[in-house]
């Protein structure tokens, strides 16, 4: 059961701009995008991608703040003007109309999640009629929207919406990256309700 989005690229993106920074970075990261960006019970921004910017900073002495928001704040930030980079995401053609990315960060992989139990023989075609639940401004809503118009995609502006109403059975189908899928499942104890093909 390939049910396998996309193998993804998080990345370094940047307003497409020749301007010199000023002296502090504005970086917008995702609030509850675990384990590569999130806000610590501390009120703090965490995560892998957020170590990797503060080593950044220090190596090039380049002064930073991490402006965290929902993930699709964190776009808006970066059309309007309120985040100078984001802290990493993955490229699509929408995106690259306002985005400029630099190397890869980190490699992830997104699934369709599916109740145990349930079976697809192979293809995301498949998933024509299901609701679909994605977080908003994900790379999982653009694919499915794009590439199986037939799905029913029911976007949620943050992750615990989301993962709410999959433990409340509102929302039986979703898609999310591997790692993140598994966190916010295990938090719910709802990992052996569901199934992803690794």
């Amino acid at each position: 059961l390939p049910t396998l989005l996309a193998s993804l690229v998080i990345v370094v993106s940047m307003m497409i701009s020749n301007a010199v920074w000023a002296e502090t970075v504005r970086i917008a990261t995702g609030q509850d995008f675990r384990p590569f960006e999130f806000v610590d019970e501390n009120g703090k921004p965490a995560g892998v991608v957020i170590d990797l910017w503060r080593l950044w900073s220090k190596k090039t002495g380049i002064e930073i703040e991490f402006v965290p928001a929902v993930w699709g704040q964190t776009l808006e930030m970066m059309q309007d003007g309120r985040a100078d980079i984001h802290a990493g995401l993955n490229a699509t053609e929408e995106r690259r109309k306002f985005l400029d990315y630099g190397a890869p960060l980190i490699n992830t992989n997104s699934y369709v999640f599916l109740p145990t139990g349930m079976e697809l023989s192979g293809s995301l075609d498949e998933l024509r009629g299901f609701r679909v639940g994605v977080l908003r401004g994900s790379l999982e809503e653009y694919l499915i929207t794009k590439n199986i118009p037939a799905a029913v995609v029911v976007p949620f502006d943050g992750i615990d919406e989301l993962y709410d109403a999959v433990a409340q059975d509102r929302i039986r189908v979703f898609a999310d990256v591997e790692q993140t899928a598994l966190y916010f499942l295990g938090k719910r104890n709802q990992t052996k309700n569901f199934r992803h093909d690794a």
